[in-house]
């Protein structure tokens, strides 16, 4: 499993588990590439957690793993059986893994990316951040994110000669593991030697406009639900480093951003108004609504039903 290590003072970005939220976390690291050098930090995640770490270290295309997750679970019915991703959900995350991690993943992953399980029936938290294989980081991220039963029902895994579930499971931030947390100056203090660190804690329960939206108002079974996730954690990100919160990530910081296509026209639309703060709240959400939809019928026909 190695030591957790925090390689040449980079930044943490720490993902936290958040289930359907995953895609509002993809939105998130969408809208930090564009402006700070992500290859630059450290990652660590729990649970869905676990897969945007990954998906962050292996640098891969967050619409094509949004399109091709979307096409995988219509393609199984998922939004249609009656126990919908029960069972089948984690054969579909390995196939969706597979497709879209490159052959070098253990390389990218590894003393740079850490995944965390839970261990039973001790219930030890521990991160992973060996990979001998490709192979090897599809395991550990299935490992991170199994639910008992739900996933294929196998009440839990074995990673690394331990019997292990869902690591998202009594854990708030993954970057507790690693050693005290100063959420006001956004610091972390590693346990193994005591230095200190800038630290980045991404969860939806830190954006208040998921909180005023309510669960009940969102939907991943549509592409446009999935799309309007993703576009508010893209929003997220402009609004707290408009209020210069996002300092912990100063040092990667990007000299102009780069905008990396294809991009529905919406985006920068939207992208210039959260910069002036000149678009209302409920006029901001109009947006990004008809933003998915734009979206939706131009990079994926299947999308609206």
């Amino acid at each position: 499993m190695g030591d957790v290590q925090n390689k040449d003072g980079a930044p943490v970005l720490s993902f936290a588990g958040g289930g359907m939220f995953f895609y509002w976390q993809l939105g998130v690291v969408m809208a930090l590439r564009e402006r700070f050098d992500l290859h630059k930090t450290q990652l660590i995640g729990a649970s869905a957690g676990s897969l945007t770490a990954t998906l962050t270290a292996c640098d891969v295309q967050l619409q094509d793993a949004v399109e091709a997750a979307y096409s995988l679970a219509v393609d199984n019915e998922v939004f249609t059986r009656p126990r919908g991703l029960s069972y089948v959900w984690g054969n579909l995350v390995r196939r969706w893994l597979d497709a879209l991690l490159p052959e070098n993943a253990a390389e990218l992953c590894t003393q740079r990316c850490q995944l965390v399980t839970l261990s039973v029936p001790r219930l030890v938290h521990t991160p992973t951040n060996q990979f001998a294989s490709r192979e090897a980081v599809i395991e550990a991220c299935l490992a991170s994110v199994h639910i008992p039963y739900f996933m294929d029902g196998s009440p839990a895994r074995v990673l690394h000669n331990q019997t292990v579930i869902d690591g998202s499971i009594f854990l708030s931030h993954p970057a507790s593991l690693l050693g005290r947390i100063d959420h006001k100056s956004q610091t972390i203090q590693f346990s193994i030697n005591q230095t200190t660190r800038p630290v980045l804690l991404i969860s939806h329960h830190e954006d208040e406009h998921m909180k005023m939206r309510g669960l009940e108002s969102l939907s991943i079974t549509t592409y446009e639900g999935v799309q309007e996730m993703m576009g508010m954690g893209y929003a997220y990100v402009h609004r707290v480093d408009a209020r210069g919160e996002l300092c912990a990530l100063d040092s990667v910081r990007r000299a102009a951003p780069i905008i990396t296509p294809p991009r529905c026209p919406r985006w920068e639309k939207i992208e210039s108004h959260w910069r002036t703060q000149s678009l209302a709240e409920g006029s901001i959400i109009k947006e990004v609504k008809q933003m998915a939809k734009d979206r939706a019928v131009l990079y994926h026909p299947v999308g609206l039903r």
